[in-house]
């Protein structure tokens, strides 16, 4: 199998090139081998931790408001299994760039008026 390293399609071998992005497709051992565990080759720290993704995405987005990236992390095995309600089976993960956990701390302060 051949994977696109845009989009992430995987294709049989013999097809040259993604069919929407129009790149070269290659092997999904050469995407990952150099590959940063998280996006623009920053290292994310956890910033919090909440009971819920409507919690996490109300502060995901005032980050975004100040220009910090952030990462949703958790195991949305609820929506598997048919849970659709704003309470997961496990706790979602705010993670920020370890450069900007300061500046992201007091967001989430002011956010949620906790530490």
């Amino acid at each position: 199998m051949k994977m696109c390293p845009e989009c992430s399609l995987e294709l049989p071998d013999g097809i040259p090139q993604c069919p929407d992005c129009e790149i070269p497709m290659i092997d999904p051992d050469e995407l990952f081998d150099d590959a940063e565990p998280f996006p623009m080759g920053q290292r994310y720290v956890l910033l919090r931790t909440f009971p819920t993704h409507l919690n996490a995405t109300i502060l995901k987005e005032a980050l975004q408001n100040e220009g910090i990236p952030s990462i949703l992390q958790s195991e949305d095995v609820g929506v598997m299994l048919g849970n659709y309600g704003t309470a997961p089976l496990f706790p979602v993960r705010v993670l920020v760039p370890a450069t900007r956990r300061s500046m992201a701390s007091r967001i989430a302060e002011h956010i949620s008026g906790a530490r």
